[in-house]
């Protein structure tokens, strides 16, 4: 096992034995994603990014045509 820190987030690298069938999902996500790493697309289905609310995401858009109405007055 060994850890790291670049990001601010220590990290721990372990190893992990999958069946052949599982690892080929794998390695097609991490196609999908434009990846290269495996461990990147198991990471983001073991931790998701997060994802903003409806709410915000129009709370967002309005403040976005504010300020654009804003500027072109």
């Amino acid at each position: 096992m060994s850890t790291a820190s670049d990001t601010g987030d220590a990290t721990t690298r372990i190893e992990v034995r999958v069946p052949h069938r599982l690892l080929e999902k794998i390695d097609e996500e991490d196609e999908r994603r434009g990846g290269t790493w495996r461990s990147g697309a198991v990471r983001d289905w073991i931790e998701p990014p997060v994802r903003l609310s409806d709410e915000t995401l129009e709370e967002l858009v309005e403040s976005s045509e504010r300020r654009e109405n804003a500027s072109s007055c």
